[in-house]
């Protein structure tokens, strides 16, 4: 069985309930005798070199007309709001 967790570390924000989930996940599968593997990987710096209208355009060669459509419209109308 594969588990994907997905935990965001902020910037001046404490590791301690990201740290703690991930020990408690490990501890679940080894103790029920499971092999367990982790891969840390940061990705802050990719979303934000990617061209999406270049990778929406190469879509079009194996993706059916209308999911890319929708893709490119989920991806110029997002709006965010940070507080």
């Amino acid at each position: 069985m594969v588990m994907n967790i997905n935990l965001a570390f902020k910037a001046e924000h404490s590791t301690g309930i990201c740290t703690s989930v991930v020990k408690h996940t490990i501890d679940y599968y080894t103790d029920r005798g499971s092999h367990t593997f982790c891969a840390f990987i940061d990705f802050s710096k990719a979303f934000d070199r990617v061209n999406f209208w270049k990778l929406f355009h190469k879509l079009f060669d194996g993706v059916a007309v209308e999911i890319v459509r929708l893709l490119s419209f989920w991806y110029s109308h997002q709006e965010v709001r940070v507080r």
